[in-house]
């Protein structure tokens, strides 16, 4: 089982990427199934299942049919649906091509966090991390200029040190939901103030006193 090509991209889950592949192969021995979906294939009987793509691409989209999300090999799906009461899935996912899953059992999973509590801990970061991004995401659609958009996104990207790394110009737009004029004023506006600095690929340098003064 551990030479299993699905394997390898389970290992690179927030669930499991901190644990050796052994350790990874052992938990999910006889708790993992493989499926495979050809491309355009909704995803309907992932219910209280967590699933990983392990080939492919999904596409999630929105009850109204909007795209929200691409998911790549490694990424998690069907957080929403296990450990709850309710009975239906919030977004509907399907396949950009053709593609590969694991599914794990919402008792599979539990059986799983009680035999290893890094799993569990590595869980409950991926949870964190999303109210996060989800609290992010409300922040930016309440903004109501292009200068407090790209501020809460520069933001959302910190860590240690004064540089970050940020989408081409062309999708951040997308994400920011704004035109390419308004974003590079905007950019142009936080340069000539010395907030931020641009450096080569999508490197940028803030100065984040500044910007929190903003």
């Amino acid at each position: 089982m551990t030479n299993a090509p699905w394997l390898d991209a389970c290992c690179a889950s927030p669930l499991f990427r901190d644990l050796p592949r052994e350790r990874t192969a052992a938990l999910l021995e006889g708790r993992a199934e493989l499926r495979s979906f050809s491309r355009g294939q909704d995803l309907d009987w992932y219910l209280r299942k967590l699933g990983i793509v392990t080939e492919g691409r999904l596409a999630v989209y929105n009850a109204g049919g909007t795209l929200l999300n691409q998911l790549h090999p490694g990424d998690m799906f069907g957080v929403s649906t296990v450990f709850t009461g309710y009975s239906s899935h919030i977004t509907r996912i399907s396949a950009a091509v053709n593609s590969a899953v694991v599914l794990i059992g919402e008792e599979e999973l539990a059986a799983i966090f009680a035999e290893d509590f890094s799993v569990n801990r590595s869980y409950l970061a991926f949870l964190t991390d999303r109210i996060r991004f989800l609290n992010w995401k409300i922040d930016l659609f309440s903004a109501s200029t292009a200068q407090q958009k790209l501020r809460l996104y520069l933001l959302h990207l910190r860590k240690e040190g004064s540089e970050v790394t940020v989408e081409p110009l062309a999708r951040l737009g997308h994400t920011l939901g704004m035109g390419r004029a308004s974003l590079y004023r905007v950019i142009e506006k936080l340069e000539g103030e010395g907030v931020i600095k641009r450096m080569e690929r999508n490197r940028w340098q803030v100065d984040w006193e500044r910007l929190c003064a903003e």
